[in-house]
């Protein structure tokens, strides 16, 4: 396969995080110098703020070394894919002491991850929502952690816009017992438990934010 990707940036620091990422998930890029050209056959350019040749280029996306790969990286397998907006984005949670989270975009995984707190949970998913462009977007919490789940809510609640979504989900089931061999790598369950939760049906959530 032609990659179809273009890594560009003169930091060593981005350019280990963008390209630990591309391989996590198996994509194939190109890595290229700012001053190098930009081969034709190349239709989504990854680059930072340091490479100000080619800001000007369509499908040419940002990235700031501060921020979590996976958002960009999916911006351009989404590009890739000839998509202007996902039809719909969700975010499934698995609330309790650590909170999991799974992010798809029209059914297409885009990122699994666990959080300490409602805090940075919260931050979290507003950067996801405000940064993945969707004309719907979601957010379904398990059940199962009743005072986690209504704390996370309610921050929730007050931070995103009132056009999001809550939805309530039933956790039975979402970590079954074949799961405890992965109890060596810290929060995997939450992060499966919250895939599985982003994919059932909910029930809605009334928001208190109307504004």
């Amino acid at each position: 396969m032609v990659e179809e990707i273009a890594v560009v940036t003169a930091s060593g620091k981005a350019y280990y995080r963008l390209v630990s990422e591309l391989k996590k998930r198996s994509i194939k890029f190109l890595s290229l110098k700012p001053e190098e050209p930009i081969p034709a056959h190349i239709k989504a350019v990854v680059t930072t703020e340091n490479a100000p040749k080619i800001l000007n280029r369509e499908k040419t996306i940002i990235y700031d070394e501060k921020d979590d790969p996976a958002y960009i990286i999916e911006e351009s397998l989404r590009i890739l894919q000839g998509k202007n907006w996902y039809n719909t984005l969700i975010i499934g949670v698995d609330p309790g002491k650590r909170f999991g989270i799974a992010i798809t975009g029209d059914g297409a995984v885009i990122k699994t991850r666990n959080y300490p707190n409602v805090e940075k949970t919260t931050s979290v998913i507003t950067k996801a929502l405000r940064e993945i462009k969707a004309r719907k977007k979601i957010v379904k919490i398990g059940d199962g952690a009743k005072v986690y789940g209504q704390r996370l809510v309610k921050s929730l609640d007050k931070t995103l816009p009132s056009d999001i979504v809550f939805e309530c989900v039933k956790e039975n089931g979402t970590t079954k017992p074949n799961y405890t061999r992965l109890k060596r790598r810290r929060g995997l369950r939450d992060e499966i438990a919250a895939l599985r939760i982003s994919l059932r049906e909910g029930k809605t959530i009334r928001r208190e934010k109307h504004v």
